[in-house]
């Protein structure tokens, strides 16, 4: 036997490395939750307060 034919192809292992990431990336989006907010703050909802 070569070793050519008993090493695993750089193409199957970069397909298999995409396929994982892919998974992963997908698992991790579906369970985060993100918090828009439109005028700058982070924290929650209430009245503004003004340079008094």
């Amino acid at each position: 036997m070569t070793a050519r034919a008993t090493s695993p192809r750089w193409s199957h292992i970069l397909r298999l490395l995409l396929l994982n990431s892919a998974v992963i990336l997908r698992i991790l989006l579906a369970n985060s939750q993100a918090q828009i907010t439109l005028d700058g703050s982070v924290g929650p909802a209430g009245n503004l307060t003004g340079p008094d």
